[in-house]
């Protein structure tokens, strides 16, 4: 296993850790860990490839949930959703969390197994 895929389970499962004081921890946990252990599986010679789909499928999922949400942001100028830690509107979570989907997306799909 290489360093940067290293760097990049180390960095997915401090997000998961981080994710303990969450309103829904358990579901995020999950994600994050679960994009690790691809990252971790996908040089191991038990990988299947069709959890490389699955995973891909729930995270469009779960991305598509927050679709009104990010179009609100956008109809509402895109205003600033890191000032704070706090989530001061309903919209500056559903964002974040919407953002940190396309970011274990994209790594789902650009991490992957070398031929």
């Amino acid at each position: 296993m290489t360093l940067p895929r290293k760097i990049l389970i180390a960095m997915f499962i401090i997000f998961a850790i981080l994710q303990y004081n969450d309103p829904d921890p358990f579901g995020w946990i999950l994600v994050y860990l679960g994009v690790a252990a691809h990252i971790k599986f996908i040089d191991e010679k038990w990988y299947l490839p069709q959890i490389r789909w699955v995973l891909i499928a729930v995270l469009v999922y779960l991305l598509y949930t927050y679709v009104p949400d990010i179009q609100q942001w956008v109809k509402d100028g895109m205003p600033t959703i890191v000032t704070d830690m706090k989530a001061d509107t309903p919209y500056v979570e559903l964002v974040r969390e919407g953002l940190g989907l396309v970011i274990c997306l994209l790594t789902v799909v650009l991490v992957r197994k070398k031929d």
